[in-house]
């Protein structure tokens, strides 16, 4: 095992329309990146994204709830977690 390494962590919430309406939709996506072995402190980062026009909420005549706005939530979390990733600085290399 690598003694510094980097753990990077995402999850999102969503919040689900009550009414049929539907009128917004929320899904709160948030990291945490911690460096071991850096004396760094653990970065939080958290982004809501509060939906409330037409295209946004529906997926053709569907309401965005259930498997479609776990799909949301689940693209949500991975687009977080690749511009966490992509902002980590490149790995110590061994030079010989």
């Amino acid at each position: 095992m690598p003694e510094c390494f980097t753990v990077v962590g995402a999850d999102g919430r969503p919040f689900r329309p009550t009414s049929q309406r539907g009128d917004v939709l929320l899904i709160n996506t948030a990291s945490l990146t911690y460096r071991h072995c850096s004396g760094e402190q653990p970065v939080a980062f958290t982004s809501p994204d509060l939906r409330y026009l037409p295209d946004d909420l529906y997926e053709g005549r569907l309401l965005v709830q259930g498997n479609l706005l776990d799909v949301r939530r689940d693209t949500a979390e991975l687009a977080r977690l690749a511009e966490a990733a992509a902002a980590e600085r490149a790995p110590c290399r061994l030079r010989l």
